[in-house]
């Protein structure tokens, strides 16, 4: 597909912000950008481990947003916790 016939990213995706994010088990995250898969366009969540920043993620926004059951209560799998500068 070329850059010419690629649709916009979707409303889910726009509405992730870039800064940091807890994980639900506790683990906190930097989001860095929203891309789209080289094959596919999936669009994915570019993300850096805070407590080792040589460890880089890419969750497709679908699972990136979310929510799961726990101990019969749905949270977020990613909570929003503040914008940083990148």
């Amino acid at each position: 597909m070329s850059q010419e016939t690629l649709a916009p990213f979707s409303t889910r995706s726009k509405s992730i912000k870039k800064g940091i994010y807890e994980h639900y088990k506790g683990n906190t995250y930097k989001v860095i950008a929203v891309g789209r898969h080289s094959e596919n366009l999936e669009e994915m969540v570019i993300y850096q481990d805070c407590s080792d920043e040589s460890k880089w993620w890419i969750r497709p926004v679908s699972l990136f947003l979310e929510t799961i059951s726990i101990e019969d209560k749905e949270i977020p799998r990613f909570r929003f916790l503040r914008e940083v500068e990148l």
